[in-house]
């Protein structure tokens, strides 16, 4: 049985090492988001361990959770809160809880929630992009607003369109209301912290885009008395710089803006260093402001093309030398793992051996038998089998006063007395 928790208490051992092996940069409680059509949407999956990625499960899901999320994930903002499977997968059975988020947690796991029964209806969230200032109160109706430097309105108007637009203007600011209406201002002392409010508050799609959302407006606040609520961006914000010439080749793709990807292509005799770089996206930077931006990797270089059947490029071989470097660090930690677990096992088999030794020092085995030693007294008869049982692990026989007047007729092997295993009641008689 010792043996048999030794193994355990090892392969526990060994399970613990790996995890201190692989580089690991989640906490229990982390979140990300999967399966989106941008970066900053998608389902919303929750880290539990050694257990791994669970996504949650939420009738009640709400913009309140989604600012949450957002927050937490580094996002300048919320858009929409997804319910219903909106985002399809997902690994395991959901987590089923009734998040009961109140908007201004910094954590998912910080919000109270409620256990449920089981439940597979996912649920996701469409974070603001980096360059979101926020959510304003605007003076309401159309053609009105405190951005007053420019004004477009288009039935397909999107976030990115209301951006290029007022950037191409000239100006710094951009904001979106009523689902369609872009207006652009020039001044950052048009928006004020103080007419700032939740992003619950601007909650309109936008006419091009179900995707984002466009400002409000007082219909949608269902109040009469009511300020229209505008969705402003700063043009300058959530946009890469243009990448660098690529020398012997060229990039495609002329959008630098957050979520957008450019692709590298080397000229003739010319191929890419590292195929893997072929693209590049521009992501948010995790400083912890949501405003910083960059290309997710630099632009690679191109060297010139050889023949692969003939020999391997030099990029081949270094991937290939880390690679082998990789598989014989990971067979050695193995194999050390095995040599410490066989060296435990053999010292619990040693140790046990040892104290074994011990204790048949401590109550040694009886002494040959003598035939010397006759005694007044017979075997005494089975009833059941007729037969005088002897115990032939040792010198002992069952034995019974003799016949009066008759003398002993049996020289019987016995123990000698006074040692551990010695039938002390027979020798008392």
């Amino acid at each position: 049985m010792d043996v048999w928790w030794s193994v355990i208490s090892w392969a526990l051992v060994i399970v613990s090492a790996r995890q201190f092996l692989i580089a690991r940069t989640q906490m229990i409680g982390d979140l990300r988001l999967a399966d989106g059509p941008a970066p900053n949407a998608g389902r919303v999956e929750f880290y539990l361990g050694f257990r791994g990625w669970y996504s949650t499960c939420d009738a009640s899901w709400s913009i309140d959770d989604a600012i949450v999320v957002c927050r937490q994930l580094g996002f300048p903002g919320a858009a929409l809160a997804r319910n219903n499977n909106h985002y399809r997968g997902g690994a395991g059975v959901p987590l089923a809880r009734d998040w009961e988020c109140t908007g201004d947690e910094n954590r998912l796991q910080d919000c109270k929630f409620t256990p449920k029964q089981r439940c597979l209806d996912t649920v996701g969230v469409v974070c603001q992009a980096p360059g979101y200032l926020g959510c304003y109160s605007d003076p309401s109706g159309s053609f009105n607003s405190r951005l007053r430097d420019g004004f477009v309105a288009l039935p397909s108007m999107n976030v990115s369109a209301c951006r290029e637009h007022c950037r191409n203007s000239g100006s710094l600011l951009a904001g979106l209301k009523n689902g369609k209406e872009c207006y652009c201002g020039r001044f950052y002392g048009a928006v004020l912290p103080g007419d700032k409010l939740s992003d619950r508050q601007c909650q309109m799609r936008c006419a091009g885009n179900e995707e984002e959302v466009c400002g409000g407006s007082r219909s949608q606040l269902r109040s009469v008395t009511a300020l229209d609520t505008i969705s402003v961006f700063d043009v300058k914000l959530g946009r890469c710089d243009p990448p660098t010439q690529l020398a012997n080749g060229r990039v495609l793709g002329n959008k630098y803006s957050y979520g957008d990807v450019i692709h590298f292509v080397c000229g003739q005799g010319y191929q890419l260093r590292n195929a893997s770089a072929a693209s590049a996206r521009c992501v948010m930077v995790r400083d912890g402001t949501g405003r910083t931006v960059g290309w997710e990797q630099p632009v690679p270089a191109c060297q010139v093309a050889i023949d692969s059947k003939t020999r391997m490029t030099q990029d081949d071989k270094f991937t290939g030398y880390e690679t082998i470097h990789r598989q014989h660090t990971l067979l050695a930690v193995l194999a050390c793992l095995v040599a410490i677990l066989t060296t435990a096992i053999l010292f619990i088999l040693v140790k046990r051996r040892i104290a074994r030794k011990r204790a048949t020092r401590s109550n040694p085995d009886p002494p040959p038998c003598y035939q010397d030693l006759v005694m007044d007294y017979e075997p005494i008869m089975d009833p059941k089998t007729g037969h005088y049982p002897v115990d032939r692990g040792s010198c002992y026989q069952t034995l019974k006063p003799p016949v009066p007047n008759r003398s002993p007729r049996y020289a019987i092997r016995v123990n000698v007395p006074g040692h551990i295993s010695y039938p002390q009641e027979l020798w008392n008689r």
